[in-house]
């Protein structure tokens, strides 16, 4: 994704829920025969959604990571 690539998931768990949420990011596929059909789309796709994708990975950085960690962490009430 952080390369512009359209991602292919399967609808089994947390990556299609988490990272793709359910299609909005990328291609869910079932059986072997959708993942064929998605990684085609994938690639029709690719150019109008490049931008998308890549923005879409920046909320999986490290920075990201840091950042939100230290507003939790700020929230917190020390007693």
């Amino acid at each position: 994704m952080a390369a512009g690539a359209v991602p292919v998931i399967h609808k089994s768990g947390g990556p299609w829920i988490d990272i793709v949420k359910l299609g909005r990011y990328g291609i869910g596929f079932e059986t072997e025969k959708e993942a064929v059909a998605g990684i085609c789309r994938a690639l029709e796709l690719a150019d109008k959604l490049r931008t998308v994708v890549i923005r879409r990975s920046h909320e999986f950085s490290y920075a990201t990571f840091k950042q939100r960690l230290k507003e939790i962490i700020d929230r917190i009430e020390i007693n």
